[in-house]
C-alpha cells in the first residue's frame, strides 16, 4: 500500500528528524511519502529535512503563510501523488 503523510513544519528542525523515523518504522511494511511544508522557518529545518535519509518531500514557503495554509499545501502535494491513503499529520 502506498501511503502518503502530509504536514507543516515551523521552526522543527531539532524534534522533525526524531518524528520521521517514528513514522518509517511504524508504516515499515508500506510505500511511504512524506510531504513537509517548511513555513519559512528560521532554524533550518528545511535543511534537516533535505539532509535526513528518509528524504521526505520538502516545500519551502517564501514567506511565512501560517499554520493554516501550510497545512492545505502539503494536503495538496501529497493527494497529487500517486498513493492510496493521504495521513494528515502535526
Amino acid at each position: 500500500m502506498k501511503i502518503a503523510i502530509a504536514m507543516p513544519a515551523y521552526n522543527e528542525g531539532d524534534a522533525i528528524p526524531v518524528f520521521l523515523n517514528e513514522l518509517y518504522a511504524e508504516f515499515v511494511d508500506h510505500s511511504l511519502e512524506i510531504v513537509v511544508v517548511d513555513d519559512f522557518s528560521t532554524d533550518g529545518t528545511a535543511d534537516v529535512l533535505i539532509g535526513h535519509l528518509a528524504a521526505p518531500r520538502v516545500h519551502k514557503n517564501a514567506k511565512n503563510l501560517g499554520h493554516g495554509p501550510s497545512y492545505l499545501m502539503a494536503l495538496q502535494i501529497a493527494s497529487n501523488l500517486e498513493v492510496d491513503f493521504v495521513i494528515a499529520t502535526d
